[in-house]
């Protein structure tokens, strides 16, 4: 909210003319309401994200891309249409649900069927005017099927969360008080979640922490 702040009187400033600054963010009812004053004002132009038929179809062809790509590895995998239809349906336009689900269910350590039924199976909204709401609670639904002790899996991603994924394994298992290597076993599955290293990142390089995946994830 202060960045906002700041930016909005930068550029009510007569010797800013010119300079454009570029914001996302969640439509949280705080920040709307700021966003709308600064509208009044005439220096504001509000790009919308909502779903539409375009990225509907985008995120139906990448499931299917996903979903085909895990069958090829594991054979016996089965899904159809309605699925996808149903997951895409539920995405309401945002790629980062869409990109957790593959990648949860894709878990190379479990069964993808089983995974895919955690996820069509969850109570998730069916509503695009709530797709927030909906991502929110695919990762409820991700945490809380990891089998991990709930209390050491907040301690975990408390210190990861804190310490903006600086930490290596050994640290994390002693800040925990675990025994060595305890902590990659009760973090893997929250794969779907978390950069784990030996993850080869999109620049090819090889990760050596555990790092949040998605920056909406810290907002839970």
């Amino acid at each position: 909210m202060d960045f906002l702040k700041i930016v909005s009187s930068f550029s009510l400033s007569a010797t800013t003319r010119g300079v454009k600054f570029f914001v996302s963010s969640r439509q949280e009812n705080h920040i709307s309401i700021l966003m709308q004053k600064i509208y009044v004002a005439k220096c504001l132009e509000i790009v919308s994200l909502e779903r539409t038929s375009e990225t509907d179809s985008d995120i139906e062809k990448y499931l299917e891309k996903e979903f085909s790509s895990i069958q090829e590895n594991t054979p016996t995998f089965r899904y159809d249409d309605s699925i996808i239809s149903e997951l895409v349906d539920r995405s309401s336009g945002q790629f980062i649900f869409a990109s957790t689900i593959a990648k949860y269910v894709g878990d190379t350590k479990e069964n993808p069927r089983l995974q895919l039924d955690h996820v069509v199976g969850s109570s998730l909204s069916h509503s695009s005017a709530r797709p927030f709401q909906n991502l929110d609670a695919l990762y409820f639904n991700i945490l809380s099927n990891s089998g991990s002790n709930p209390r050491t899996l907040t301690y975990l991603l408390g210190f990861i969360l804190s310490s903006g994924g600086k930490l290596s394994l050994p640290e994390l298992d002693k800040l925990c008080s675990l025994q060595e290597g305890d902590s990659i076993v009760k973090l893997r599955p929250l794969h779907s979640l978390l950069r784990m290293p030996g993850d080869t990142s999109e620049s090819g390089i090889e990760n050596t922490r555990i790092q949040i995946l998605h920056a909406s994830f810290e907002e839970l």
